[in-house]
């Protein structure tokens, strides 16, 4: 059956995307699933997280399906649809265990700066240590033009998990094809050949 993270040239080949290392992706039949992964991963009955909306349905709904309270940081016109910092802060909790947010968003199309994500970084760190900050970067290669996509998020901390698929910018979404990057080596994850393990390094696949 091979490694239930994904086939080493498609994970190597994502990493190039993501500009990260082919062990820290796993590969997922679609975004959804990456995110129902991350709700039971990271969260209990009982745990909060945090949800930047308007958003791709699945990313709520997952986390409600797993019994989570969603706390949403709801985005507006009038604004722009900005997400900042400021805007997260009021919501985070010490029961805080995942803020997911898209960049650019689904369906505005606009993005999260890299230094407005390190900022809600700081302050998960300072209010909700606990919490991982998941970024959905499904959109992020679809660019106008020759213009090349902005830097993935990836390699800002290893408190971020970032995910993406083929659905989307690269228009196949018949392929079933996402993933996921995970750089701390303390979450738990992911297995080869069927076994969840607990890793103390980055997994050799």
């Amino acid at each position: 059956y091979g490694s239930s993270a994904g086939l080493p040239r498609l994970r190597a080949a994502v990493a190039a995307l993501a500009g990260g290392r082919t062990e820290d992706v796993l590969t997922t039949q679609g975004t959804a699933l990456g995110l129902f992964l991350l709700a039971l991963e990271l969260c209990r009955p009982g745990d909060e997280a945090i949800v930047a909306t308007p958003c791709f349905p699945p990313a709520r709904d997952t986390l409600l399906g797993a019994g989570i309270t969603v706390r949403e940081c709801r985005l507006d016109f009038d604004r722009g649809y900005r997400l900042t910092a400021n805007l997260i802060a009021p919501l985070l909790t010490d029961r805080t265990r995942l803020v997911s947010i898209a960049s650019p968003q689904n369906p505005s199309g606009v993005r999260t700066p890299l230094a407005e994500i390190e900022a809600i970084l700081e302050l998960m760190r300072r209010k909700a240590p606990a919490a991982r900050l998941f970024v959905d970067e499904t959109y992020r290669e679809a660019t106008y033009g020759d213009a090349p996509p902005p830097r993935s998020a990836a390699g800002l901390d290893a408190a971020i998990v970032t995910g993406g698929s083929v659905s989307k910018a690269h228009g196949a979404p018949g392929l079933r094809v996402g993933w996921l990057t995970v750089r701390d080596a303390d979450l738990v994850v992911f297995m080869d050949k069927g076994e969840v393990v607990e890793m103390d390094k980055p997994s050799e696949f």
